[in-house]
């Protein structure tokens, strides 16, 4: 049995938004103290509409769109 690969969370986050750019889409991390804040990471659009996937598991998101391969965690 092999050990999996931990990537970091910047890692992850520059593949997400690789992927993501294709649609003219960004995800960024929130910042804890924005009271506003649904998510721990939002994805917008072009026009700062916030859009889909958008979530607190930026591992799922990762999976989501294929960009965590098989093997790899989120350290």
């Amino acid at each position: 049995m092999t050990t999996p690969t931990q990537i970091t969370e910047r890692a992850l986050l520059a593949r997400i938004n690789r992927r993501l750019a294709r649609e003219g889409k960004r995800i960024s991390k929130i910042r804890p103290a924005t009271p506003y804040a649904q998510y721990r990471f939002t994805c917008s659009d072009e026009r700062n509409n916030i859009c889909n996937p958008s979530g607190d598991d930026l591992e799922a998101i990762g999976r989501e769109l294929r960009v965590l391969r098989e093997g790899e965690v989120l350290q």
